[in-house]
């Protein structure tokens, strides 16, 4: 409750995103206290779902394309720039920025012939297993070290 009502008053409740992660909240009606009085009538990102559904993956989608907004930048085109240690050694080497995570994440699953079916999580992790590659940092951050370390580019 206390780090709820410190971040509506230090971000701002236009700043809250809401990310119900249990089926038994999806709805905002029985949300109570402060948390149901500033973001029960606003939008959520659903991700009570199974990993493996693709509503889940959707899901992902959108709450990532919801940090994007809130941090200023144009979802689709506007990824963050990556920190150099994971740049790809040359343009040539870069990935197309218009793609989504889930279509980046499908061309390394397909670089290293992994199980299509994986989710995108599980599709990071198993890519950074297969290449010896310490899963560290953000989901982001491992998709684009991997789309480096493969050479995937938009072709």
């Amino acid at each position: 409750k206390k780090e709820f009502e410190y971040a509506e008053r230090t971000k701002g409740a236009d700043r809250l995103l809401s990310v119900v992660m249990e089926p038994a909240v999806r709805d905002a009606r029985s949300w109570r206290g402060g948390v149901g009085m500033v973001l029960g009538s606003r939008p959520f990102v659903d991700l009570s779902r199974a990993e493996t559904d693709a509503e889940w993956e959707r899901g992902l989608q959108a709450l990532y394309e919801s940090i994007l907004k809130l941090k200023g930048m144009a979802v689709g085109g506007g990824e963050p720039a990556l920190p150099s240690t994971f740049a790809p050694a040359s343009s040539s080497a870069s990935v197309d920025q218009q793609l989504t995570m889930l279509q980046k994440v499908e061309k390394i699953k397909e670089e290293l012939g992994l199980d299509p079916k994986l989710n995108i999580a599980k599709g990071v992790q198993e890519a950074n297993v297969s290449l010896g590659i310490e899963g560290s940092g953000t989901l982001h951050m491992q998709v684009e070290r991997l789309l480096a370390e493969l050479g995937i580019n938009d072709k």
